[in-house]
């Protein structure tokens, strides 16, 4: 490597000299083609002259230079086309071209000749070699291609249109000609794609298509006159007929559901009536044998089992009665005190509360609902006497009731929560299904949840369960119609709406129009 006097570098290669210019970072390449003929350079051969030429030694001599004399080629090359290929043969003048290819502007070809060549030249004779091109086809390619040293751009298959083909070249020092040279080619379409022929193509199919329609019409009007009395009556039968099949599939549906609740209803009464009754008959025989024995003490000590067996028979009798009874019977609505609701629950299940320790907290809201008085206090009742069961085992046992507007207008949210045993999600939602029970050591005969679920649909409501897990405790949120707010209950609840007397006259809800919440509302933390 030497340095000249302008700082640039000079480097021997094994292909020549190269030029380096530290403050644009770019080389130029001298090679035989420049004289540089003392090739290969040898290693080590190198000298700076006190004239400052720079002498390189190779294998066939040496090169010595002046730096100063060794510049870039300035001259801008001419760029011209030299030939037109049509399937790689040249086209002669008067075929295709009109003159010489040098001068032409315009080349117009016919559709199957699919495969053109052009072939290009950049008037640059000092180191020819070095020349480069780039090439586009306007409306084909999309940027401009290098040749690569080829002075021939091919294309074959082109759709018909119109194109223009530019190319561009360099000298051996780089300096492009950006201009260049441009020649516009016009592929000509088939005959069939001509908008004459497509034209006279149109016309003929819409005019086979108008007689054709025209005749179609007139035979279907004749044969539709024919067949407008059968459809008619066709259409009349077939609506009597798919009134009938929906009447019957509904009378259907509604008694296989109800045909499936009574083999379960059988299939459990013949499970839970079972444990009962042999406990009677067992401690019957033991009271039997004290009583010959003349022993009254132990006698009246087992018929406290006997007693036990024959509650659990008459409250399993009681629930399915009330479970039949919800889908019979129409209730009639009045406007009740949620608050009194609650108290009239606790009242019923003080005993058991009392006898658990458990803390009770009310969380409750001057609110009113519509419904029907006995049978919420049973939700209410159904609910709390769970949670005691629940908290049997908690060291700080706590159940939580509240009643509250819910976000929705014209709703009331209900809430018992407890800090028991807590439920697991995959269970949340079986828990109200018939004859389900989490616990089976647990007293209870599986339907209560599913009587406090109906009874809430009845009013048009929702009943869900929220717990978090194990040990985590549970919340049982239901809505219930605020008297305040609700001007009727959903059709589909089965309520009757109060009398005149009962809520107000003629203003008072009706048994249709309203609908129920149809997003779940969300419980706030209770404060104590």
């Amino acid at each position: 490597i030497l340095e000249d006097e302008n700082g640039l570098l000079w480097l021997s290669t094994n292909g020549g000299l190269s030029r380096f210019d530290p403050a644009t970072e770019t080389f130029v390449n001298y090679d035989k083609s420049d004289g540089v003929l003392a090739l290969p350079m040898s290693l080590g051969a190198y000298l700076r002259c006190r004239d400052g030429d720079l002498l390189f030694g190779g294998t066939n001599g040496y090169v010595r230079f002046d730096p100063a004399d060794v510049g870039a080629n300035p001259h801008v090359p001419p760029v011209v086309l030299t030939d037109f290929r049509v399937f790689n043969e040249s086209v002669p003048i008067g075929e295709v071209l009109d003159r010489s290819i040098t001068e032409a502007q315009r080349i117009e070809l016919r559709y199957d000749q699919s495969v053109f060549s052009l072939e290009f030249a950049a008037l640059n004779f000092r180191a020819p070699e070095k020349n480069r091109y780039a090439y586009r086809l306007e409306r084909f390619d999309q940027e401009w291609r290098d040749s690569r040293g080829s002075r021939i751009a091919t294309y074959t298959n082109l759709d018909p249109g119109r194109y223009v083909f530019r190319v561009r070249g360099s000298n051996n020092s780089g300096v492009w000609n950006e201009q260049g040279a441009s020649i516009e080619i016009e592929i000509l379409p088939p005959f069939w794609l001509t908008w004459w022929f497509r034209g006279a193509s149109i016309l003929a199919v819409v005019g086979w298509i108008a007689v054709w329609y025209r005749r179609r019409v007139l035979s279907l009007k004749t044969h539709a006159r024919a067949l407008q009395v059968e459809i008619e009556e066709r259409t009349k039968l077939e609506a009597e007929r798919l009134v009938l099949m929906d009447e019957m599939a509904a009378q259907n549906k509604a008694l296989e559901v109800q045909n499936k609740e009574l083999e379960r209803i059988t299939y459990t009464l013949s499970h839970n009536l079972k444990t009962p009754i042999v406990t009677i008959k067992g401690f019957l025989g033991h009271v039997r044998d004290h009583l010959r024995g003349g022993r009254l003490e132990p006698a009246l000590e087992d018929l406290g089992p006997i007693q036990q067996a024959a509650d659990r028979m008459q409250r399993l009798v009681q629930d399915l009665v009330e479970l039949r009874r919800l889908g019979r019977q129409t209730p009639t609505l009045s406007e009740i005190s949620a608050a009194a609701l609650v108290d009239q629950a606790l009242a019923r299940s003080a005993e058991e509360i009392a006898a658990a320790g458990v803390e009770i907290r009310r969380h409750l809201e001057n609110v009113s609902v519509l419904g029907d008085s006995e049978r919420l206090v049973d939700v209410f009742d159904h609910l709390t006497r769970n949670a005691v069961q629940a908290l049997a085992g908690s060291p700080r046992p706590r159940l939580e009731l509240s009643v509250r507007s819910g976000p929705e207008d014209g709703w009331v949210h209900c809430t018992v929560r407890d800090n028991g045993k807590g439920i697991e999600a995959d269970f949340q939602e079986q828990i109200f299904d018939l004859f389900n029970r989490l616990d089976a050591e647990t007293e209870g005969t599986g339907i209560g949840l599913t009587l406090c679920r109906r009874i809430v649909e009845l009013h048009g409501g929702r009943l869900w369960v929220e717990s978090e897990g194990i040990g985590q405790g549970a919340s049982f949120h239901f809505t219930l119609p605020s008297a305040a707010g609700i001007t009727a209950l959903p059709s589909a609840a089965g309520i009757k709406a109060p009398s005149a007397a009962g809520t107000g006259g003629k203003d008072g809800p009706s048994a249709a129009g309203a609908t129920a919440p149809t997003t779940r509302p969300q419980d706030p933390p209770l404060k104590t």
